[in-house]
C-alpha cells in the first residue's frame, strides 16, 4: 500500500499495490522518472509513500543520483579501477586491480566473515547463487578493500561492513557498487573514519538536546548517560541495529530522497520517542524502579538504549513497516521544527564534517584530517602538560618539607617560577589549563606557609 500524505501526515489516497500488475505499475513510472532524470519529483514521491522505491531494480539507478554524483569524479574513479559499467558481475570481480593491502585489511576480513547473517530476510532470494554466503563476501571484501584505498587518509571501523553489505545486496555490479559505496562515504560516512571517535561523539551529542525540544521526559531519563548508546545505529546508518532488510532499505530511501545526511541523528531521536514507552518497561524491568522514577543507573540504561531497537524492530515485528515509516515522519517533522543548526552543540561540529558540508571533494576531507590531527596534537599535549603539573607538585612539596625554613621559601618560590614560566613558554596551549596551574599554585603555597610555621 502506498499512502500519499499531507503536510499534517494525513492520508490524501490510496494506492492499493497488494496486485502484482499494481506494484509493477508504480515501479514503471519511477524507472520513467529516472529516464527523464526528473530527480525532484523521484524526491517527493519517495517522501510521499510509505513504500519508498520499493525494488532493487530502481533503487540501484535511483540512490546514486539522489545522493548526488561528480561527473569529473565518475571518470576518475572509473579510470582508477578499470572496470567498465557493462561488465557482467563475474567479470567484474575478476577485473579489479589488485590493491595494496590496507592496514585494516585484517580486520575487514573477521568483520566479513560475520557478514549477511541475515539472509532469511531477504525475500525471495534465499536458494540464488548470487547470495551465495562465500560469493557475498568475497564480494564484500574486496568492495570495502578498494574503497578504502581509494580514499586517502580514512580509516576502517567496524560497523563499515554493515553499510557495504547492503550496497552488495542493491548492486549487483561491482563498478556501480564501488561508485555508489565511494559517494556515499564521502558525503554520509567519512566523519567516522578519523583517527579517533571524537568527531562522532560530537555528533551523538546533538541527540540529548533535540530530545530536550521534543520530549522533556525521555531527556530527563538519559541526560547523565552519554549517547554512545546511539553509536551502532549512526555509524552503521542503522544496518547494525535493524535485520529487515526491506525496513532498512524504507529508511535509505527516505535519507537519500531528502539527501541529508542530518537525517540520521533526526531518526534515531524519533526512535527514542517513539519507543519510549517500551524503553521505560525495559528500564524499570532491569532497576525495578517505579514507573515515575526518573533517575536509572547510567550501565542500565545503556544496556537498555543498546539494544532497543533490535528488541522493538525485529524482522519478526508484524507491524515492522508501520512502525518504520511512522518514525520516518516524525523525523522528518522534527527536522522541519528543529534545525540542527539551532542546538548549541551543533557549534562543536566542525566545519568540514558531513553534517555542515556534503562535499566528495578530495579536498575537504583532507583539510577534515588535517584539523583532526591538529585537535589530537592539542590534546596529548594538554595531557602531558597537566601530568608534568601534578608530578612537579608532588616533587617541590617533598623538598620543600625537607629543607631548612629560609631554604624552603626560597626553593619553593624558584621552583615555581621555573614550573609556570617553562610550562606557558612551550605549552601551545592556553586554553584549559589555567585551573589546573592555579590549582598547583595554591597547593605549593599553602605547603610553603605550613613549613614557615
Amino acid at each position: 500500500m502506498v499512502v500519499l500524505l499531507d503536510d499534517n501526515g494525513e492520508s490524501i489516497f490510496d494506492i492499493d499495490l497488494t496486485s502484482d500488475h499494481e506494484r509493477e505499475k508504480h515501479i514503471n513510472q519511477m524507472l520513467e522518472m529516472l529516464d527523464a532524470n526528473d530527480i525532484d519529483r523521484l524526491r517527493e514521491t519517495v517522501l510521499c509513500t510509505s513504500d519508498g522505491l520499493l525494488d532493487n531494480s530502481v533503487r540501484k539507478r535511483a540512490w546514486p543520483l539522489l545522493i548526488g554524483q561528480d561527473t569529473l569524479l565518475d571518470m576518475h574513479m572509473k579510470e582508477s579501477v578499470n572496470i567498465k559499467e557493462q561488465d557482467s558481475k563475474e567479470s567484474s570481480i575478476t577485473r579489479l586491480k589488485h590493491q595494496i593491502e590496507h592496514k585494516d585489511a585484517e580486520q575487514v576480513l573477521k568483520d566479513v566473515e560475520r557478514s549477511f547473517i541475515y539472509l532469511n530476510s531477504i525475500p525471495d532470494q534465499q536458494n540464488s547463487v548470487e547470495n551465495n554466503l562465500s560469493f557475498l563476501r568475497k564480494r564484500l571484501n574486496k568492495l570495502i578493500i578498494h574503497v578504502l584505498n581509494a580514499i586517502p587518509g580514512i580509516n576502517y571501523y567496524q560497523g563499515y561492513h554493515d553499510v557495504a553489505s547492503m550496497v552488495v545486496l542493491t548492486f549487483d555490479n561491482d563498478y556501480e557498487a564501488f561508485r555508489f559505496l565511494y559517494n556515499l562515504t564521502l558525503r554520509y560516512l567519512r566523519d567516522h573514519m578519523m583517527t579517533n571517535i571524537s568527531p562522532t561523539m560530537k555528533q551523538l551529542d546533538l541527540i540529548p538536546e533535540l530530545l530536550s525540544y521534543n520530549d522533556y521526559d525521555i531527556y530527563l531519563i538519559l541526560k547523565t548517560s552519554k549517547p554512545v548508546y546511539a553509536l551502532s545505529a549512526v555509524i552503521s546508518l542503522f544496518t547494525h541495529d535493524i535485520t529487515n532488510i526491506n525496513d532498512i532499505s524504507l529508511i535509505w530511501d527516505y535519507i537519500f530522497a531528502c539527501d541529508d545526511p542530518q537525517l540520521v541523528i533526526y531518526i534515531y531521536t524519533a526512535l527514542l520517542i517513539y519507543y519510549k514507552d517500551d524503553i521505560l518497561v525495559d528500564l524499570n524491568e532491569m532497576s525495578d524502579s517505579s514507573i515515575e522514577s526518573s533517575t536509572y543507573d547510567s550501565d542500565i540504561v545503556h544496556v537498555v538504549l543498546n539494544n532497543f531497537i533490535k528488541t522493538h524492530l525485529s524482522e519478526n515485528s508484524i507491524d515492522s513497516k508501520l512502525e518504520v515509516n511512522t518514525v520516518l515522519r516524525l523525523a522528518l517533522d522534527l527536522k522541519k521544527k528543529i534545525p540542527l543548526s539551532k542546538l548549541k552543540s551543533f557549534k562543536n561540529i566542525s566545519s568540514f564534517s558531513f553534517l555542515k558540508s556534503k562535499s566528495t571533494s578530495i579536498t575537504v576531507l583532507i583539510l577534515q584530517i588535517k584539523e583532526q590531527k591538529l585537535q589530537d596534537t592539542k590534546i596529548q599535549k594538554k595531557r602531558y602538560i597537566l601530568k608534568t603539573l601534578n608530578n612537579n607538585s608532588a616533587l617541590i612539596k617533598r623538598e620543600i618539607h625537607r629543607s631548612p625554613m629560609i631554604i624552603k621559601a626560597s626553593l619553593g618560590i624558584c621552583i615555581l617560577g621555573i614550573v609556570m614560566h617553562t610550562t606557558l613558554k612551550n605549552s601551545g596551549v592556553k586554553l584549559g589549563i589555567t585551573n589546573e596551574v592555579t590549582r598547583n599554585i595554591h597547593i605549593i603555597w599553602n605547603c610553603i606557609k605550613d613549613n614557615l610555621r
